[in-house]
């Protein structure tokens, strides 16, 4: 339940007014079945084409750890991060 209600808030952060997108890619955890799993596992990745709108996503992704509402704690981590993305102008 606490990787769906996550998930959704990941989604939520989304802005597309600001050029940001949050894509949650991956859900997984449990090893049987009608059994609540021990871990669940997110990942996803956010994009943003400015410094400023990156940084504040950022904020916003790593705000998310701490304790969750089914007696979950979340942990929230960057694995990577690659330079900003910059469009390329288009050739007629």
């Amino acid at each position: 339940m606490q990787a769906g209600l996550t998930a959704q808030k990941l989604a939520a952060l989304t802005d597309y007014s600001r050029k940001l997108t949050f894509n949650v890619a991956t859900i997984s955890g449990g090893t049987v079945l009608n059994r609540v799993p021990h871990e669940a596992v997110i990942e996803g990745e956010f994009r943003a084409f400015t410094d400023e709108v990156f940084a504040d996503a950022r904020k916003n992704f790593l705000a998310l750890s701490g304790p969750g509402r089914f007696a979950a704690r979340l942990m929230v981590s960057r694995v990577r991060s690659k330079r900003r993305f910059v469009r390329e102008p288009r050739v007629a």
